[in-house]
């Protein structure tokens, strides 16, 4: 059974325990920019590895600012005003910053801290942890679906100022070195805020549930430095353009270092290939109609 969070605004939000881990995880998010700025004045790296390396620094960024936050005890309602107050700062940061590299510092920072705090919110719907099997599954394929023909891939060809936009507020910039020496340091956006919403919510499931942090966050690191690296591999080769989706490596790496915990059940397995049929069915009806 879930264990019940304690209430923030009985206990206190801005504890000193709390009050820390919120320090730390900006120390740390700061550092690791600075860290991918300073690279790129240093010297000049070929472009895919530029960019690997600054995926890498990214969602390393992005796992210990979440480990750091799973401290921060709130109650569901704390949270959700958290996911507004980020989301605006994120999006003024975005709008009416004044430096370009300080725009795309803040934004990225508070984006995360967006991402977060509504995937902590979101993790209070799960009542079940059975039910993330087949959430992870339908959540998987949609992913997939969105990047090669759906919403995504259309919002990243669109030329429409309006959808890049709508780009520039979900994605998550860092420092890339330059290709050539001399050339100025690029801010270039690395990763998309639905994978990292999707990480904050399995880890908010994994503190509800009682199971292990440390084993969650390795194995989704895992999973999704695995599909950042893939990509990079596949763009050298001209194999690929665009970006692989990265939910399905986070929710096969988070639902296989926990399968014991939570193997699903009969009615959870049929749950799930219906799930999976309405999906399929949904993405070939939305395929037929524009074509």
């Amino acid at each position: 059974m879930s264990q019940p969070e304690p209430n923030a605004f009985q206990t206190g939000a801005l504890t000193r325990k709390n009050l820390v881990s919120i320090m730390t995880a900006l120390a740390i998010w700061s550092g690791l920019f600075l860290a991918a700025a300073l690279l790129g004045r240093v010297a000049a790296l070929p472009q895919y590895s530029a960019r690997w390396l600054s995926a890498m620094l990214c969602i390393t960024g992005v796992f210990l600012v979440f480990y750091q936050f799973l401290d921060v005890r709130q109650s569901r309602s704390a949270w959700v005003v958290s996911v507004a107050f980020t989301g605006a700062i994120a999006f003024l940061f975005l709008r009416f910053g004044t430096s370009e590299n300080w725009r795309a510092f803040f934004h990225s920072l508070f984006l995360v801290l967006f991402t977060f705090c509504l995937g902590r919110a979101l993790s209070f719907l799960v009542d079940e942890k059975q039910y993330l099997v087949p959430v992870g599954m339908v959540a998987s394929l949609a992913d997939v679906w969105s990047v090669f023909g759906g919403l995504t891939k259309k919002l990243v060809e669109s030329q429409s100022p309006i959808m890049q936009t709508v780009v520039s507020n979900i994605m998550v910039s860092m420092p890339v070195a330059p290709i050539q020496e001399g050339e100025a340091l690029r801010i270039e956006p690395i990763a998309g805020g639905t994978d990292f919403l999707f990480i904050a919510l399995f880890l908010g499931i994994a503190r509800k549930f009682d199971l292990s942090i440390k084993h969650s966050s390795v194995a989704m690191f895992i999973g999704l430095s695995s599909g950042l690296s893939l990509t990079v591999l596949l763009q050298s080769f001209d194999y690929l353009t665009s970006g692989l989706p990265g939910l399905p490596f986070l929710a096969v790496s988070f639902i296989g270092v926990h399968w014991r915990e939570m193997k699903p059940g009969t009615k959870e397995m049929v749950t799930t290939i219906v799930f999976c049929l309405v999906a399929v069915l949904l993405m070939v009806f939305y395929r037929m109609a524009m074509v």
